[in-house]
């Protein structure tokens, strides 16, 4: 039996674990949604890009250059970049990201459709995993604020592989 002294400090470590995990969840919580935040105003410039990109290829005529990412073929192979985080107390982040994952693997092979992984982020490396789905390649270690350099070879490796 414990005596006094070792239950209060067992309460006490119990409340200082609570204020830890509460100031990493308002961290997390923060960081979101300032992701959000940025998400919501790059749409606008996306949704221009889309329609100008979309009157361009409208007014090629057939003879013109034709890009081998614009050409319409069969699907055969589909290749998935996943983005996750590195760690773990995400709220329900990592959860949902492997809910849509495993749902959008699961359409595919429904379809007789392949599907190439490409993961960034350990998290969604180890969801991958534990289905023994391939994984292509893996970027780990991106830091909060990605850089065009961080995410430039899973880009590449996805063109690579709708080229091939």
């Amino acid at each position: 039996m414990p005596s006094v002294r070792q239950i209060k400090r067992r309460i006490r470590s119990v409340q200082n674990t609570s204020k830890i995990t509460k100031a990493m969840s308002m961290i997390a919580a923060s960081k979101m949604r300032r992701t959000q935040e940025a998400a919501l105003e790059g749409r606008p410039y996306s949704e221009s890009m889309v329609t100008l990109m979309s009157d361009i290829i409208s007014q090629m005529g057939d003879d013109d250059y034709s890009h081998p990412l614009l050409e319409i073929r069969e699907e055969r192979v589909s290749s998935l970049i996943i983005l996750s985080p590195d760690r773990g107390l995400t709220g329900g982040l990592n959860s949902n990201i492997n809910r849509a994952v495993a749902e959008f693997i699961s359409n595919k092979k429904n379809n007789s459709v392949d599907v190439d992984t490409i993961t960034i982020g350990k998290k969604g490396r180890d969801f991958v995993n534990s289905l023994n789905i391939d994984v292509k390649a893996e970027i780990i270690g991106i830091s909060d604020k990605p850089s065009l350099l961080d995410i430039t070879p899973a880009v590449s490796i996805a063109i690579d592989n709708f080229q091939n």
